[in-house]
């Protein structure tokens, strides 16, 4: 069980009992793969990089990116995964230097044939249309039969294939694993330090005063439905819409008088950012005498207006000038 999880690369069964730093680093699992890595004859070897780029060329002719300019690419693809048979035959460890597929097929043992390519059937339909028949025949078939011989070879080729690499493959597989886990790591520590950096940032800025509080606006535009987030029928995240008016505002009641430092403004993201300048934020305590505390000329998609504290039941947000007045937040702090 344990050899055939790391043929495919995967983690045996005895993971569970690795070290932290073993799981990250696969150091010790990478050294005794390299101590026991046997490189593969020259013969086999050779054998092997033409299986892959037999291979690769089937891959490309069954699915090209590009239409091929002449016909359709599957029997090309069949030709090539007949050679890319042979030669992953030649490469594996108990090849004898087979002069032709049908030797290398008869020389592989049909067991084995068959636990790779997936049962008895596959077995024969691939003997019967790559080995013990030429490319000539095949190239008469119909396109869909020949699609079919090449996708059942393909499955065959590639196990073969991974075999011949023998622990190579489990070797790159475990190089892998260290790089992508330690990629993981990474981004896990970025996220947790991003994370406390963030609630760090909202602990020390305070709550926002405004949460929840009632607020209205100079006025409401029809085309906008606030409860689906809907204007004009585009979806949108924008948190209330005006008329086109004379200074249009948006104010907050916060309930009770409290001491207001910051005021950090959302503006609207899909589009009409223009609309809200230039823009001042005032302060009242009685929502009949509004003192201007922050002004914004420039177009902006956020905006943290700082000021000194000042005591505050209101907080009001207007346009200065003939326009519409759209935002997506407005956040309250008193520091």
């Amino acid at each position: 069980m344990q050899e055939e999880e790391e043929a495919r690369g995967e983690e045996p069964s005895r993971t569970s009992r690795l070290s932290p730093l073993e799981w990250l680093t696969r150091r010790e699992a990478i050294n005794e793969m390299r101590a026991n890595l046997h490189r593969l004859p020259s013969a086999q070897r050779q054998a092997l990089l033409r299986a892959y780029l037999a291979e690769e060329g089937a891959e490309r002719a069954l699915n090209p990116v590009d239409p091929f300019r002449y016909g359709t690419g599957v029997p090309l693809a069949l030709s090539l995964y007949r050679e890319a048979l042979y030669w992953a035959l030649r490469a594996q460890p108990e090849a004898e230097g087979f002069t032709d597929l049908a030797a290398a097929w008869q020389g592989t043992p049909r067991a084995l044939l068959e636990t790779l390519a997936g049962g008895r059937e596959r077995v024969h339909l691939i003997e019967q249309r790559l080995v013990l028949e030429g490319f000539l025949h095949t190239a008469e078939l119909q396109e869909e039969e020949q699609r079919n011989i090449a996708w059942t070879a393909r499955p065959l080729v590639g196990a073969l294939i991974e075999r011949a690499e023998g622990n190579e493959r489990t070797l790159r597989a475990l190089y892998f694993q260290r790089w992508f886990r330690a990629f993981m790591v990474a981004v896990a520590v970025l996220l947790a330090v991003v994370g406390i950096w963030t609630s760090s940032q909202r602990l020390l800025s305070g709550p926002n005063l405004a949460a929840g509080k009632p607020w209205q606006a100079s006025s409401s535009y029809k085309g906008f439905n606030p409860a689906a987030h809907v204007c004009d029928g585009n979806v949108t995240r924008i948190l209330f819409h005006t008329n086109e008016e004379e200074n249009p505002w948006f104010q907050v009641d916060m309930g009770v008088v409290n001491q207001v430092a910051v005021v950090e403004i959302t503006n609207r993201t899909d589009g009409y950012q223009g609309r809200a300048v230039p823009l001042v934020v005032e302060l009242s305590t009685d929502s009949r005498t509004w003192t201007e505390v922050a002004r914004r000329t420039d177009t902006f998609n956020t905006w943290k207006a700082k000021f000194s504290p000042r005591k505050a039941r209101y907080v009001r947000v207007k346009a200065q000038r003939r326009t519409f007045l759209h935002l997506e937040t407005v956040v309250v702090r008193a520091k």
